[in-house]
């Protein structure tokens, strides 16, 4: 797994933020910042001057008269509105350069339509921070910026065409411990973004967040952005349909139903007019546009109403929830073929060695006691020669049931060899992992291992127990520890526990 947090550490945003961006954020996180101090980086940057221009003069805003001059901008939108227009603007301008990739635009597409419906919802809703509102929503997946740069191979992996979104964020989790939400925040904390802007970007894949634990306007703009994401998704024809996401729109932002219907409807139109003021062609968006334009003639031609709207709506939804329950099946299948062993049903080395990574940054980082136990199975070779291989493969599986019913909910069982297991356990002190391996040895030894023509073989482990260390640089250090206690215990006669000193 990529340590993508030290890799920010190190690396960041801030070296690939067009200069312009970086005069602006510095000009935001002033607080005594003026209108003219924002005026003048504008003026810096022709191009940048002409498209605020553009966009102050668009139906965007609806400003009454002309506004011929950055000062002019200002002074009328304000600082907060200018800023997030220059912010944007001049994001978008470094992005139209990715153009090789044609996933990667597509992804800021998408960040485009989720910061249009983002300011759409604020504004339905009343939310002050409309301008932060589209920022944020622009904002959300600038991750993907920094892997299509920095980790190219994990980056077209996430990018294979027919990937869900849950799917991929999963991957995310598999490749880098954190969600594309998860590094974007990173990286804009780095950058020196305003937290207020973060926030709904961390989030944007998150429903139900606590609410007492951000301000209230805060929080508000969380729940805007992530319904924002969820329009999107329902666009690109991602995750829900639209009878869940107006429920979940109903509930988070307590809109009714036809201002939702409403911003159903004008989204398209909406992202269409402010789209090339932005640097994007509407006409080179993909097929939600289509998508769209169909439905609403499909609702022209047969004048639905709102409730046989909702009742087609379900109907797609059982038909989609059918689906992801077989893919669900499917997934879950796959999942246990790469991470179980195929014999025995316990997991197999890959999965501990992630699991063993994980729990030593845990036990690092909160100071939990962490024990593994290296277990051997007693001279299997004898079982081998005597029996058959057969026989053999028998007593590995029972060997295996009978440990798995001595572990606790939480405690980790692996093959990592032909006769080894590793068991990885959250304890309250070292004696505490020393008992639960004197249990598995005790119920071995007590329990003969039948076989199908009634003959009873028996069986005995001897273990090797360690304790985490913070002193340990990698899982080898920890697992040798343990290992070098179960040869102790082979030495010292077999059938036996040796948990150090």
């Amino acid at each position: 797994m990529i340590d993508i947090q030290r890799y920010i550490a190190e690396k960041g945003l801030i070296a690939e933020l067009p200069t312009i961006t970086l005069k602006v954020l510095e000009i935001i996180n002033q607080e005594s910042a003026t209108l003219n101090d924002l005026a003048e980086v504008i003026k810096v940057s022709p191009s940048l001057t002409t498209k605020i221009l553009q966009v102050a003069n668009s139906s965007y805003f609806s400003i009454n008269g002309q506004v011929s001059s950055v000062d002019r901008a200002v002074a009328v939108l304000g600082l907060k509105a200018v800023a997030t227009l220059a912010l944007s603007i001049s994001l978008l301008s470094e992005i139209s350069k990715s153009k090789g990739s044609q996933e990667l635009y597509q992804r800021w597409e998408r960040s485009f339509f989720t910061a249009v419906a983002a300011r759409l919802l604020a504004e339905k809703r009343g939310v002050p921070e409309q301008e932060e509102c589209f920022v944020s929503g622009l904002l959300t997946d600038i991750s993907y910026m920094f892997l299509y740069r920095h980790f190219p191979e994990e980056y077209n992996a996430l990018m294979q065409p027919g990937i869900s979104e849950t799917d991929r964020l999963s991957l995310e989790m598999e490749y880098f411990g954190l969600t594309h939400a998860e590094i974007s925040a990173l990286l804009l904390r780095q950058a020196r973004i305003p937290p207020l802007l973060i926030k709904p970007v961390e989030y944007h894949h998150t429903q139900h967040i606590p609410t007492k634990a951000y301000e209230p306007s805060t929080l508000l703009m969380c729940q805007v952005v992530y319904a924002a994401a969820g329009i999107t998704a329902l666009f690109y024809q991602d995750t829900k349909t639209g009878c869940t996401l107006k429920q979940e729109l109903e509930e988070i932002l307590e809109l009714p139903p036809k201002d939702i219907d409403h911003i159903f409807v004008s989204i398209s139109s909406k992202v269409k007019e402010v789209a090339e003021l932005f640097g994007f062609h509407p006409d080179n968006f993909p097929s939600y546009f289509d998508i769209l334009q169909k439905v609403n003639e499909k609702l022209v031609s047969i004048n639905l109403s709102y409730e046989e709207l909702l009742r087609h709506l379900k109907e797609e939804k059982e038909k989609t929830d059918r689906l992801a329950t077989k893919l669900e099946e499917a997934n879950r299948k796959l999942l246990e073929i790469a991470l179980k062993d195929p014999l025995t049903g316990v997991y197999n080395r890959r999965f501990l060695y992630e699991m063993v990574d994980k729990r030593m940054a845990d036990a690092r980082r909160n100071q939990r006691p962490l024990s593994i136990i290296a277990g051997d199975i007693d001279h299997f070779k004898r079982v081998n020669d005597t029996y058959g291989h057969g026989i053999g493969d028998t007593v590995l599986k029972k060997t295996a049931l009978l440990m798995s019913d001595c572990l606790r909910t939480g405690d980790i069982l692996a093959r990592t060899g032909g006769e080894e297991f590793i068991v990885v356990c959250q304890v309250a002190n070292a004696q505490a992992g020393a008992l639960i391996a004197e249990r598995i040895r005790s119920r071995l030894e007590q329990t003969p291992i039948r076989l199908n023509d009634g003959r009873t073989i028996q069986v005995t482990m001897s273990f090797g127990v360690a304790m985490f260390e913070p002193h340990f640089q990698s899982r080898e250090d920890f697992i040798n520890l343990a290992d070098e206690r179960l040869y102790s215990a082979k030495r010292a006669g077999r059938n036996r526990v040796h948990a150090g000193t």
